[in-house]
């Protein structure tokens, strides 16, 4: 039965794609042109559940790659429909051209922490010839109380490329509504969101609110539109005019504008979207994917770019003249939620706050369901804070917030460069280096409490356990010239008194 020119269909009697002169290979057979010469045959359907290869796939098959399914292109190919679901991934190579000739479709889960992806897509070796689309499943359950944050991987009109999953338009400001946020707004003190009703740039931090009818909202691509968009966005200084103050300044909201996850270099605010919160992640401490945007804070104008997700950064010591010391993460935790506050310190800190170095928390409610750490600075709080540093000393000003009484555990990371201490009214009570506090807060904000910041000498060891030390355990500390004695990350008073 070859000969042939045979072309595939799908349910819609729509033509695919077409080959010549080869084999059926036992493909189901849908029908022939009146002059004999066509034959129309169905898409093989192939899901893909593990590791695959391109190359043992018919072409113009219909292939889904599932969770945990990976699909390497290691020849050109042509799919007659794709679907990357979450947790699928598509590796794509710069030498082998991947053509889809049907829809294409990426899914992505924002509460779930996972997305499809297709790492290495670029224009040249992957082609979405019809139509392309992403599916987005929103946090929370697609609640209507809430705002939802995303952004999308290609151009989306947001008044008429919305839809459900069965195909049927959603209509703005009735099924959902938009908003994208101005940084040259906020820095005049300003409400930085506004309405939006146009087109849906690439890694472009947007909130929507919905109806709460349905969880998963089906983005398509704007017609004319290349479905692989540039991995750099650009940022803006935005200074700070009118009423609006150092803090207001240089907020963009940006995102991840690719379709595989990535990482950036500098620090970012997340929306948690189950816990409704911002998470501060520092560089290359996060994971984005497909469709998450998150705040960054600029003191120049520049651009963004997202790096592979497995790329790794190693970035070594420098030794400065000023004393410094490098980021140290302070947590507050219940068995819920962890979250994090950024401290650091140098010899030529100032009081003023420094765009990179300090950073304002964005906040969506004032009455978060998890526990909140805050650094009190220049009349606002942070989630990074950069403390001068006199006499090897920095301190800080905390405010912990409680979602409901109970007890809570603070605690530091290890790091050689110095000790972290928490203050109640002032005092050291714990090393929170050596060992977490444990304490019981009440409902909101607790005052109170801070810390204080030990660098470390470069002669000193830098071993936890034995830095200071002598024999018995035992450390002395001179603190605004009162003596201290440590033991076990515990604090005494000269009298023996447990602080």
């Amino acid at each position: 039965m070859y000969p042939f020119t045979y072309k595939w269909k799908n349910e819609n009697d729509e033509i695919y794609s077409e080959q010549k002169n080869e084999k059926l290979n036992n493909k189901k057979i849908l029908g022939f042109s009146k002059v004999g010469s066509i034959m129309y045959v169905a898409p093989e359907v192939v899901d893909v559940t593990g590791s695959e290869a391109v190359s043992n796939i018919p072409e113009g098959s219909d292939v889904t790659v599932e969770d945990g399914g990976e699909l390497t292109v290691d020849t050109k190919n042509t799919f007659a429909k794709l679907i990357v679901k979450e947790g699928g991934k598509v590796t794509l190579s710069n030498t082998k051209q991947l053509t889809v000739t049907g829809t294409f479709t990426i899914e992505t889960t924002m509460a779930g922490g996972k997305s499809g992806q297709l790492k290495g897509a670029n224009t040249n070796n992957f082609i979405a010839q019809a139509e392309a689309y992403i599916d987005i499943t929103l946090g929370d359950n697609g609640n209507a109380d809430k705002w939802h944050a995303f952004t999308v991987p290609f151009p989306v009109d947001a008044l008429n490329g919305i839809f459900d999953l069965n195909g049927n338009k959603l209509v703005n400001e009735t099924n959902y509504a938009i908003m994208d946020y101005h940084g040259d707004i906020r820095a005049q003190g300003k409400y930085g969101w506004k309405k939006f009703r146009g087109t849906l740039v690439p890694g472009t931090f947007y909130l929507m609110t919905v109806d709460g009818l349905r969880t998963t909202y089906r983005m398509k691509m704007k017609a004319g539109s290349n479905v692989v968009a540039d991995n750099k966005k650009d940022f803006y200084k935005y200074a700070a005019s009118g009423e609006g103050q150092a803090t207001d300044a240089g907020w963009n909201g940006i995102g991840n504008p690719t379709l595989a996850y990535g990482q950036v270099n500098v620090a970012v605010q997340v929306l948690d979207p189950v816990h409704y919160v911002y998470e501060t992640k520092n560089a290359n401490s996060c994971n984005f994917i497909v469709g998450t945007p998150f705040f960054y804070q600029a003191a120049a104008d520049g651009s963004i770019e997202m790096q592979s997700a497995n790329a790794s950064a190693y970035y070594a010591p420098i030794r400065k003249a000023v004393k410094t010391t490098e980021q140290i993460k302070v947590s507050l935790a219940n068995e819920n939620y962890t979250d994090n506050l950024f401290i650091s310190a140098s010899e030529d800190a100032t009081n003023n706050y420094q765009i990179g170095k300090d950073l304002v928390k964005m906040t969506m409610t004032n009455t978060p369901i998890v526990p909140q750490i805050f650094g009190v600075a220049y009349k606002t709080q942070l989630s990074m804070v950069h403390a001068p540093l006199v006499g090897d000393r920095a301190t800080y000003t905390l405010n912990l917030y409680a979602p409901a009484d109970g007890e809570y555990t603070i605690s530091a990371q290890q790091t050689e460069d110095a000790i972290v201490y928490l203050t109640y009214e002032g005092s050291p009570i714990w090393n929170i280096t050596a060992g977490e506090y444990n304490c019981d807060l009440q409902k909101g904000n607790n005052s109170g409490f801070g810390l204080m910041l030990v660098r470390r000498a470069p002669q000193v060891t830098t071993d936890i356990e034995g830095a200071n030390q002598s024999q018995n355990g035992v450390r002395k500390l001179l603190i605004n010239g009162q003596l201290f004695i440590e033991k076990e990350g515990k604090l005494f008073n000269v009298t023996g008194q447990r602080l």
